[in-house]
């Protein structure tokens, strides 16, 4: 994820993963650093863990 113009484009991923959780995210952990070098624009590095619990009714078959 971003933290600028980009910033709508790292909810898609949030959508994506509740997609193929089939479930919502159980807790969501960000850290976000902004590594300003000097130069424009400036580097955004963000790292996030989304954890889903999937329910009992939603099981993988293989």
């Amino acid at each position: 994820m971003a933290a600028g113009p980009e910033l709508e484009v790292g909810f898609y991923a949030f959508d994506l993963a509740q997609l193929l959780m089939l479930n919502e995210p159980a807790s969501v952990m960000d850290l976000g650093v902004n590594l300003d070098h000097g130069v424009s624009p400036y580097i955004d590095n963000e790292k996030c863990l989304i954890t889903c619990q999937i329910a009992p009714s939603h099981r993988w078959i293989w």
